[in-house]
């Protein structure tokens, strides 16, 4: 008996493992890759993205008003896209953003962040992060209808974290 040429094991040789690099980085802590960007983003703090995040793309009244929100609310209808096809394509690089929380340098921050046993404030940093996680969808929702100074057209809702491991 001959066996068939399908069952005879392959006679090419054996191909050596992929040969991965690391970049070394040098100026900033992380390396360019898919999913972050080339240059570092701009040192801001927390502080400083929820302000901006505030002013300049929510908006709105200090106050809640009824008959001003609905004023605004149609305006803003007005600059919100029909279809997903008017939005730009985007990538997630697009969205990259960081913020730090100067917990070290600021004595008022420390003791929002750090309990009296020196603990991290588990709820403070996850209210933050779902802060941040606003900012980063507001980033990525590029609308070409919205012009600078006119807040977002766009309400964002966060509402789940599947697990958390410390």
């Amino acid at each position: 008996l001959v066996p068939s040429a399908s069952l005879l094991p392959s006679m090419t040789p054996p191909q050596p493992p992929p040969v991965i690099t690391r970049l070394k980085c040098v100026q900033h802590h992380q390396c360019r890759g898919l999913l972050t960007p080339s240059t570092p983003p701009p040192y801001r703090t927390s502080a400083e993205v929820v302000r901006a995040l505030s002013q300049d793309i929510i908006g709105g009244p200090s106050n809640y008003d009824p008959d001003l929100y609905n004023k605004k609310r149609e305006e803003l209808l007005k600059i919100l896209p029909k279809s997903q096809s008017e939005l730009p394509p985007r990538r997630m690089l697009d969205s990259y953003d960081s913020a730090i929380i100067p917990i070290a340098s600021d004595p008022t921050l420390k003791d929002r962040y750090i309990t009296y046993d020196g603990g991290v404030r588990i709820g403070r940093l996850l209210e933050d992060m779902d802060i941040f996680a606003v900012h980063l969808v507001f980033k990525h929702v590029l609308n070409p209808l919205q012009k600078g100074g006119v807040g977002s057209p766009f309400s964002i809702v966060t509402a789940l974290v599947d697990q958390i491991d410390f």
